[in-house]
């Protein structure tokens, strides 16, 4: 997935309600952290959470 794209979704979580889910569970979102923002900085090298 590219940047933009993640950039695109999480703009629909922030402003539209979008929620993620994976068998009956939702992922959890944060607006203060973004999945755009979590792959930038792997990019540069953070380490993967658990």
């Amino acid at each position: 997935m590219d940047q933009g794209r993640l950039a695109y979704i999480n703009e629909l979580m922030d402003c539209d309600g979008l929620v993620l889910s994976q068998d009956g569970e939702d992922y959890p979102y944060d607006y203060f952290d973004s999945m755009h923002f979590d792959f930038i900085c792997r990019c540069e090298g953070d380490e993967w959470s658990e």
